[in-house]
């Protein structure tokens, strides 16, 4: 008995006629976003944070916290512990902010000033 004979490999495709396949020519790259030109220090001098200003509607925040403790007693007190889980911020939205102390005759004063401008896209 004979093993039956192994079909006949198909014939290959024959190759596109394209610029990318003709002699001399190199194989196109995927375009990467994050391959750009170096942007010289001169051009970025003109583009720093808060180089634009605009005189519409323009409100200056100031923040002056002041206080102080004085004259407090702590005697025979327990500080506590302050603990964040690994999912405290989880869903958070916004700007969160937190403040935690655990000691005693503690003054803590916080301030946050959050400046936004809202411009329809260019």
């Amino acid at each position: 008995m004979t093993a039956p004979e192994a079909p006949a490999a198909a014939p290959a495709a024959p190759a596109a006629a394209t610029a990318a396949n003709a002699p001399g020519a190199t194989a196109q790259q995927p375009h990467d976003p994050l391959a750009a030109a170096v942007i010289e220090d001169s051009q970025l001098n003109n583009a720093r944070g808060g180089a634009e200003s605009v005189n519409a509607n323009v409100t200056l925040n100031t923040n002056t916290s002041s206080g102080n403790v004085t004259g407090n007693v702590a005697t025979n007190l327990t500080t506590g512990s302050n603990n964040l889980s690994d999912s405290a911020f989880s869903n958070s939205a916004g700007v969160p902010i937190v403040i935690q102390n655990t000691g005693n005759n503690v003054l803590i004063q916080n301030s946050t000033i959050l400046n936004l401008q809202l411009a329809a896209p260019k």
